[in-house]
């Protein structure tokens, strides 16, 4: 009996078998727990108050706050979410870019090399490590720098050095979910800092949940609870940023190439034509801001032009746009 035969001796080209009703059998998945994995609840982090204090204190003073994020997918998604999200509220950011051959700690070369290069730094917030870098934390605070840490990954005993740290696999961290990867994790610091602060931007900076489900998916973290709806706002989000790839045509090597006469001149120009490119024009949002989804538009184009993503359906996820920049002002963009 072949492979698609062999499911508990039923034939899966039966059209009267359901196939979710086989794997919840043998997952043993009740219906309950399909319930309870749509629950988007969650406590609050540990310190997640105080993080959102600093950072306040560091925007209202004009402190320059460096960004060293893990140079992994996560790490990159984080980084990306927090320089985009802190730019757009005003703060004095920049973003380092980590050196691999370093490793996953923050290490001491690395906090020179911010220094070296912004030496009025004044706060040095980690995204997706930093828990225990022990030595790299030293670094910076001999420099007389706040270290803010953000990251999922295990704290380690004595525990982290930095002044504050928000991880859900703290030591001492309740947090009942603890399957959540970097960039959640610091997208849940700075949209509770939105909460307080600027209520107003709450659209845009939830816009940067495209960022933390990239993490979620590229650290292949489990999608129940928060990271279940988490994963879904990103698709939809990016549905929101596809625009019309070039015409392809198969190479002798089985893959895809451009069609040469139907490529763009101009992908900028191209990827303002996405729904959500036109509706953040109709407002003023930081340059920075701005870029992080550019960016993701360009490579979504990218791997639409080699042939990586199926079909041209775009499913518009109308939840993000009801209350978008357009939807109160009554001026939707066109085009």
């Amino acid at each position: 009996m072949s492979t698609l035969h062999a499911v508990d001796d039923h034939s899966l080209a039966d059209e009267d078998i359901d196939l979710f009703m086989l794997l919840c059998q043998r997952r043993g998945w009740s219906d309950q727990y399909l319930k309870e994995i749509e629950s988007t609840e969650h406590d609050e982090l540990l310190d997640l108050a105080e993080m959102v204090e600093a950072l306040h204190d560091s925007r209202s003073a004009g402190k320059k706050i460096s960004i060293a994020p893990d140079f992994y997918m996560d790490g990159i998604s984080s980084g990306v979410l927090g320089h985009a999200g802190l730019s757009e509220h005003g703060c004095d950011v920049e973003l380092h870019l980590p050196d691999y051959r370093r490793g996953r700690e923050l290490a001491p070369e690395g906090v020179a090399e911010i220094h070296a290069k912004w030496p009025d730094t004044r706060v040095l917030l980690t995204c997706d490590g930093g828990v225990n870098s022990h030595r790299g934390i030293a670094a910076a605070r001999a420099l007389g720098w706040t270290t803010l840490v953000t990251g999922h990954h295990e704290e380690l005993a004595p525990g982290s050095t930095a002044d504050i740290t928000v991880d859900p696999c703290r030591i001492d961290e309740t947090y009942a979910h603890t399957g959540i990867c970097g960039a959640h994790d610091l997208y849940r610091v700075i949209e509770a800092y939105t909460r307080v602060y600027r209520p107003g931007k709450l659209w845009e900076i939830r816009l940067l949940r495209l960022f933390a489900g990239l993490g979620t998916v590229s650290d292949v973290m489990p999608v129940p609870y928060e990271n279940r709806q988490l994963v879904r706002d990103a698709i939809s989000i990016a549905r929101l940023l596809r625009v019309a790839a070039p015409k392809t045509i198969p190479n002798p090597w089985g893959g895809f190439d451009a069609d040469p006469d139907a490529i763009d001149i101009d992908i900028d120009i191209d990827i303002e034509q996405s729904m959500l490119m036109q509706l953040l024009r109709t407002e003023p949002h930081h340059p920075v801001f701005l870029r992080a989804f550019e960016g993701f538009a360009i490579v979504l184009k990218a791997f639409a032009q080699a042939g990586k993503i199926a079909g041209d359906q775009p499913l518009a996820p109308w939840v993000y746009l009801l209350d978008a920049p357009g939807a109160r002002t009554g001026c939707w963009p066109t085009g």
